[in-house]
């Protein structure tokens, strides 16, 4: 079985993916090139001369060149794949929920290059079959329009994606002209049969982060560190580990989340459980109600602690301001005043009380 990774930044240049210059560059016009992040139109042919040229060098050298746009398409001939990256391009917010039902039948039977031309390269209004909807969009928008834009910025295979030892990341782009790109990285990673079944490293850290947490989730709520503790202390102890915990990680956190993975998306689920559990062990110290309505309680509140934690320490702006709390502490006095409302807010007649 081949080994992927990267172990060293001088060290030979075995393979190597690319992008070349192809549909997507020859729709770049003085006028849509500035929102697609060029500072001029290209002039596509010399460029493919330049391109090929630098291909072949590397090979010439040993060096094993992979194409995006061939790697995209042998990826698209498998439906599963297919289907995963036109359920996540082709939505209502960015082609209209009526354009939907005549883009999907048409995308769907592409062939596989085609297919990967025009997810880089762009689906301008004159690709679209001619149809009754074709014609209304031409005689509304020109049939130069686009659909889904182009992607020339693939051509810069070193941002989307990179090897980190035995692993790779696909990365959230920040330009909306460039965050196709992060998806069609993942459609190859995910379903490509060379890479298929390869464990990205995002969600390989994501584990090992779970698992640090969980070991400190299990330290901070010892009974006996709380027995001498009020309800509200013993919030706040839990509280503050947990903001330590966010905001040490948001950075390797928020790619993790926005790779829209379900094994990390279940890992953080059964964490959450896993520290509702052990944070109701510890309040049933402090607050006499019903053991069921207690856990719901507790549940509740634990869910609306993390919620609240990723928007503002993983999700949040960077800008100073803007709904950042100052330091940990402000994070984690702000997280324990929300759970107590939370599993104080009792229906009457339940028999709670709250031991302060």
């Amino acid at each position: 079985m081949q080994k992927f990774g990267v172990h060293s930044e001088v060290g030979k240049l075995r393979t190597v993916l690319v992008c070349r210059p192809g549909l997507a560059h020859q729709r770049l016009t003085p006028g849509n090139a500035s929102d697609l992040l060029f500072d001029d139109v290209l002039w596509v042919h010399e460029a493919q001369k330049d391109h090929y040229d630098f291909v072949l060098k590397m090979r010439e050298r040993d060096t094993e060149v992979l194409d995006l746009h061939d790697m995209l398409a042998e990826t698209l001939a498998d439906k599963a794949a297919r289907a995963w990256v036109l359920d996540r391009r082709i939505t209502p917010n960015e082609v209209g929920l009526g354009a939907i039902r005549y883009l999907r039948p048409w995308l769907d039977e592409m062939p596989a290059a085609k297919l990967a031309e025009h997810l880089i390269g762009g689906i301008a209004i004159l690709d679209v079959p001619k149809s009754e909807w074709a014609t209304l969009l031409s005689e509304a928008f020109g049939g130069t329009d686009f659909i889904i834009p182009p992607v020339p910025n693939t051509l810069f295979q070193r941002d989307p994606s990179c090897w980190i030892y035995n692993g790779v990341t696909c990365n959230p782009m920040f330009w909306p002209a460039r965050e196709p790109e992060t998806l069609l990285q993942r459609a190859v990673y995910k379903f490509h049969p060379r890479f298929k079944d390869k464990t990205s490293i995002l969600v390989a850290l994501h584990e090992s982060i779970r698992d640090r947490q969980i070991a400190r989730i299990d330290e901070s709520m010892r009974l006996d560190r709380h027995e001498n503790l009020s309800l509200d202390e013993s919030l706040l102890l839990i509280c503050r580990g947990l903001a330590n915990h966010y905001s040490r990680n948001k950075n390797l956190l928020r790619p993790s989340y926005l790779l829209g993975d379900s094994e990390v998306f279940e890992r953080a689920a059964s964490n959450m459980r896993h520290a509702a559990d052990r944070i109701a062990s510890v309040v049933r110290q402090k607050v006499k109600m019903p053991a069921d309505l207690l856990d719901k309680k507790v549940a509740f509140a634990t869910r609306a602690i993390y919620a609240l934690l990723q928007q503002r320490m993983v999700f949040a702006q960077v800008a100073p301001g803007r709904n950042m709390p100052a330091n940990d502490d402000e994070m984690a006095a702000e997280l324990a005043l929300l759970f107590k409302q939370i599993i104080s807010a009792a229906p009457e007649g339940n028999g709670a009380s709250l031991r302060r």
